[in-house]
């Protein structure tokens, strides 16, 4: 490995209620705070504090998987330089319909 330095970044998404959550009237028990990256986590029917965790990222019912790429995904394959050139054929790491504007004439 290279001396650089490695992370893992953290994204999460909650997802809409699907129609059994609906139909058994089920409560939403999370917070999205998109713009800090955290998610509050409520104890149904209990006076507890919201239970609190951070992210890279967080985003709500509202969200869609085009806006977490755009924001999360898009950047980070524009910036993995994995294109090689061995004996006149070209490899890259995200397949060949991302690697086309990078292939040789």
């Amino acid at each position: 490995m290279s001396g650089g330095a490695e992370t893992v970044r953290v994204i999460v998404r909650c997802r809409p209620m699907n129609q059994r959550e609906k139909t058994l009237n089920c409560k939403v028990t999370a917070e999205i705070y998109g713009d800090v990256g955290q998610v509050q986590l409520h104890k149904p029917k209990s006076s507890e504090n919201p239970k609190k965790f951070t992210f890279d990222g967080a985003f709500g019912m509202e969200s869609n998987s085009k806006m977490i790429y755009e924001e999360f995904g898009f950047p980070l394959i524009e910036s993995v330089s994995a294109v090689t050139q061995t004996d006149g054929v070209d490899h890259c790491i995200v397949g060949p319909l991302l690697c086309a504007p990078f292939r040789s004439p």
